[in-house]
């Protein structure tokens, strides 16, 4: 048989145990683990911020992209604006161009005349006038081409006069618009 002293004793030493092993976890968990739980608790607060902060960087990458896209048209439609109207500078080249074209069909030009450049809000126009004579075909494609020529021209008159097809006389009367480039800085409209 066993002693009642004995068993006492055992159970408080299981008792003791209990308590130690119970303050040695606490003890565990206040130096190591409640610090560990802070740390996670903070970093799962990072993780947040980074994944919104993620999302808003994704979302400035997809406007750049549009931007970007946006940027280039604006750049294609500006290099196009530079060909149709050029700047005052550029007058030399815009009327050799109309010369060439003017020399590709087989015309007699009977007149070329520039006229005085006249200053708009941002720019200038030229007055041109000349008068070729030709088939009616060549004059007819002349003014075709015309049409297409890659500087705005602004046509005022033209006149077409054949006494045959062999010989017909084409005029026109026109203005070669130009940019100044200084006046395109100034702002469009005042602000009070």
């Amino acid at each position: 048989m066993t002693k009642p002293g004995l068993l006492r004793s055992r159970r408080q030493t299981y008792l003791i145990l209990l308590v130690l092993f119970t303050a040695v976890v606490l003890g565990g968990w206040h130096f190591a683990g409640a610090p560990l739980h802070a740390k996670l608790t903070l970093l799962r607060g990072q993780h947040g911020t980074l994944a919104e902060e993620q999302t808003l960087l994704d979302a400035k990458l997809q406007t750049k992209d549009a931007i970007t896209q946006e940027w280039a048209g604006w750049q294609f439609d500006k290099e196009r604006l530079d060909t149709v109207i050029p700047s005052l500078d550029e007058l030399p080249r815009a009327l050799g161009s109309l010369e060439t074209l003017i020399a590709r069909f087989p015309v007699t030009v009977n007149s070329l005349q520039v006229g005085e450049t006249v200053a708009l809000e941002r720019g200038s126009t030229v007055a041109l006038n000349f008068s070729v004579s030709g088939s009616d075909d060549s004059t007819i494609a002349l003014l075709e081409s015309l049409e297409t020529f890659p500087q705005l021209l602004i046509i005022d008159s033209i006149t077409w006069s054949a006494a045959d097809p062999a010989n017909s006389t084409l005029s026109i009367r026109f203005r070669l618009v130009l940019l100044d480039p200084a006046r395109l800085a100034e702002p469009l409209y005042e602000h009070d």
